[in-house]
This record gives C-alpha cells, structure tokens and sequence, in this order.
C-alpha cells in the first residue's frame, strides 16, 4: 500500500512476487543477498530533496541501477474514522509529513503528528485504532480499507518521487540512457573541477549532482 508498493507496480507490473520491506537497508539486503531478483527504493522528491539512506547504500553496495520512474504524489488524509474533529493524532513517512507541512499546520492545528516507517504502516495502523489518521495514497486506503477523510493535502500539485530500479544486473544500452556515477574524492583544491571537466569538454550534461558527507 506504499507509494513505492505503487511504483513497483507501475514500473514491472502485476506479473512478478512482490516482497515487502520495512527499511531500505532490507531492499538492498534481500537484492544483494538473492533473494529477489531487483528491489525499488525512491531516490528524490521534488520538493523534500534527496533520499539521505538510498544515497549512501548505493555508494556501500555494489547494486546498479536499472530503470527509474518518476511518480505523481498524492496525499490523502486517511482513517477509519468519520469525523475529522475526532481525529487525535496524525501518523505517516517523515517526507510525507514533510510534503502536507502547509495544510497540517492550517488545517490540523494541535494534532500531533508522529513518525512512521512508510506510508502503508501509517496506514496499517490508522486501521486498527479509531481517532488515528494517516497522510498516503488512495492504493493504501484501498488496501487498508480506510476512509479519506480530506483529498489532495499535498502542498503542490506537481509534487513527484523518483525511484530506481536496482539489481545485481549490468543493463544493456537503449539510446536513450541516463548515467549515475558515484565517486570520492581526495580533500584538496580543484579536484571536482578534474572530475567535471573531462565530461563538458564532451557535451556530457549533467542533470542533477550531489554532495555527501564522509
């Protein structure tokens, strides 16, 4: 019932077993490990900026990436209760809460807002307790039986997550291909200069670049 549940879907559709995870670190495990064939985990959010965790075990695993896709995020406010003045707590994925910031502090004023894994265990536990609410999708009110109580709670209309595909697998070229590199390099003037040059000098575009701590 996740967005990336979601997304899976959406990328390899309905044919493959699916194996849910709690943490990313349990999709890189259970791909690195054999234990399923690709995992799918987001990478950025349009507007909640890059995913920290997904980042790093790209950096410590040696999985590849594979595919993408960018998906449209929905919130919805969900629960199994009817009336939203009974609602008494807030439940979702900190980017999530991050996302509907503007309309929880307007709308919600006082409720506190918590912290879970995913927006499908926000809803799973929205669905066995009344006065509890959850911000997902309408996939994880439908699999959760939950009502949405409010539509459309996100702070921009165009807010979108990307998610990779990742696997053990070299892929083959398309024609249309796009390259992620991930690199360190030593601490002294110029370095990132070296690194970057060689790739304008070849009409080498660069979409997006990131920085990590050590």
């Amino acid at each position: 019932g996740s967005f990336s549940h979601q997304a899976a879907l959406a990328l390899f559709g309905h044919a493959p077993q699916y194996r849910p995870a709690e943490t990313l670190d349990e999709v890189f495990a259970n791909v690195e490990k054999d234990i399923c064939q690709e995992g799918l985990v987001p990478i950025e959010n349009a507007y909640e900026g890059s995913v920290a965790r997904t980042l790093d075990l790209l950096w410590a695993t040696p999985l590849k990436i594979g595919g993408e896709l960018f998906l449209n995020i929905r919130h919805h406010l969900l629960s199994r209760t009817a009336r939203l003045e009974d609602i008494r707590g807030i439940y979702s994925h900190p980017m999530a809460l991050g996302q509907c910031r503007g309309w929880l502090r307007s709308q919600m004023p006082g409720i506190p807002l918590h912290e879970a894994q995913s927006t499908a265990a926000a809803a799973e536990l929205a669905a066995r307790e009344d006065g509890i609410a959850a911000i997902g999708g309408r996939f994880a009110a439908e699999q959760h039986g939950l009502e949405i109580l409010v539509e459309d709670i996100q702070d921009y209309a165009d807010n979108s997550t990307r998610f990779l595909a990742i696997g053990t697998r070299n892929t083959q070229p398309s024609g249309n291909d796009k390259t992620s590199i991930i690199f360190a390099l030593r601490h002294r003037p110029g370095s990132l200069f070296e690194v970057l040059e060689p790739l304008a000098r070849k009409g080498i575009n660069l979409t997006r670049i990131e920085s990590r701590p050590m």
